[in-house]
């Protein structure tokens, strides 16, 4: 359990480190950077994500159902 929260406590900082980063890079601040990610990026992503799987799902539906005939 303790190698689970040390890995844990390990990506936390990668990512805290990588958005500090990004956002020294951009030349914005963190929360703006973090805002952007979470409050934008993450919910687009996720929602693509949505449409791929019912696209795919359909898909698979229609092959079942040719093969059954």
């Amino acid at each position: 359990m303790d190698e689970l929260i040390h890995i844990g406590k390990n990506l936390y900082v990668y990512c805290t480190d990588l958005i500090i980063n990004l956002a020294n890079l951009i030349g914005i601040s963190y929360y703006e950077v973090n805002a952007v990610i979470f409050c934008f990026l993450y919910p687009i992503f996720l929602t693509v994500l949505l449409v791929v799987y019912i696209k795919k799902r359909i898909e698979l539906r229609n092959l079942i159902k040719q093969n059954i005939k």
